[in-house]
């Protein structure tokens, strides 16, 4: 998915507050854990259109996400890089 939201808030309730869901390409167990805290589900993806991506988790249809190749070199792995892998 090549979307990016930003939120900035300066006074009142933080915009993710009223969200329940994130569609995301890839993401990492720190993310997934800090969202789950919040209530919010992650739901991982390999679509690209991220209007279909909606429209498909709606629908219960949404694709898997893509395999995570793991080339960035960690030597005794740990959350520090958020890949999940």
């Amino acid at each position: 998915m090549r979307c990016k939201w930003e939120f900035r808030v300066s006074a009142g309730r933080p915009p993710l507050d009223a969200v329940s869901v994130v569609i995301v390409g890839s993401a990492g167990p720190g993310f997934a854990r800090r969202m789950g805290a919040r209530g919010i589900t992650v739901a991982q993806t390999s679509e690209q259109d991220p209007g279909k991506a909606v429209r498909d988790y709606l629908a219960g249809t949404l694709a898997p996400p893509a395999p995570h190749e793991h080339h960035h070199g960690h030597g005794d792995h740990d959350d520090a890089c958020n890949c999940g892998g």
